[in-house]
């Protein structure tokens, strides 16, 4: 019971730190909407009690520049692991662990593993980006 409500705080702080960016807490949605607006998903798997992740989502994602490019070229997902299931084909041993997919879901990039400041995490985007327009 604890760890449903601390998995569940968790999430709220994740779609309540986002108030510049929009957060999807399910895979499926966010893909309709990547589709839709031919936009890359950039998918967070997260953990409960991963202060990595905390200070991923508090700092990193909160970064004016990274906002930016989230909302203009991106779909933003954070799965709680301990609370839903990753998406069949991605596998996460370490958390927070960032995947870049194109809008039917295919992996651009390998994924951004583990903590980044807002530059690195930045290069990442721009990566995926790249990758995306050589499609």
């Amino acid at each position: 019971m604890i760890r449903k409500i601390a998995a569940l705080a968790l999430l709220f702080l994740a779609t309540s730190i986002f108030a510049d960016v929009k957060t999807y807490q399910k895979y499926e949605d966010a893909q309709k909407d990547a589709q839709k607006e031919n936009k890359i998903i950039a998918l967070t798997i997260v953990s409960t009690n991963c202060p990595w992740c905390h200070k991923l989502l508090a700092e990193t994602i909160k970064d004016k520049k990274v906002e930016a490019i989230l909302n203009k070229d991106f779909v933003y997902v954070v799965i709680n692991k301990d609370v839903r299931g990753i998406p069949n084909g991605l596998s996460a041993r370490m958390v927070p662990t960032t995947f870049f997919l194109d809008k039917s879901g295919q992996k651009l990039t390998p994924p951004a593993i583990g903590y980044w400041d807002a530059e690195n995490f930045e290069s990442y985007l721009m990566d995926a980006l790249k990758k995306a327009k050589k499609l």
